[in-house]
């Protein structure tokens, strides 16, 4: 895949769009693993949508509703396919909100080692040494890639 492609894809994923399916490599998995990530740890992202909530209220509404009612009272009976339609939306809502688990702590950090790791092979297979400056890249990439690290552990 070209990389004008799996930007697209990535673009797609951080904007909600559903992203047209492809066989990445290794580098970009982890990339797309990363903007999922992102898309997860977003406010809000473990909220079911507004559409769900709307049409599921609509939908019992209109149930409860059509329910009979108890002609001495002249209150709503409920009849127990409603109960187990309310408690099953319920279940559904609560399982809507909290089915998405934890996105890992510190996205952009994970994203950095990503990146760094990506450049990293780069210099290594290049032609040419950067005007001799490829080794202390090198060496400065790998200390960058070992302090976050580090600083990912400290914060377990």
């Amino acid at each position: 895949m070209n990389a004008h492609a799996s930007r697209r894809y990535v673009d797609d994923l951080l904007r909600g769009r559903r992203p047209k399916p492809f066989a990445p490599d290794d580098f970009e998995t982890e990339q797309v693993r990363t903007a999922i990530d992102l898309r997860a740890a977003r406010l809000g992202a473990d909220a079911p949508r507004q559409e769900f909530l709307s049409d599921l209220y609509r939908r019992l509404a209109g149930q409860m509703h059509d329910a009979p009612s108890d002609a001495s009272t002249g209150t709503p009976s409920t009849t127990r396919r409603q109960v187990m339609v309310g408690a099953s939306a319920a279940a559904a809502t609560a399982a809507a909100a909290g089915a998405r688990p934890a996105p890992p702590p510190h996205p952009e950090i994970h994203a950095a080692i990503n990146s760094l790791e990506h450049a990293r092979m780069h210099l290594k297979e290049a032609r040419h040494d950067f005007g001799g400056h490829r080794e202390e890249a090198l060496r400065a990439t790998d200390e960058a890639i070992r302090q976050l690290k580090i600083c990912l552990e400290f914060d377990k």
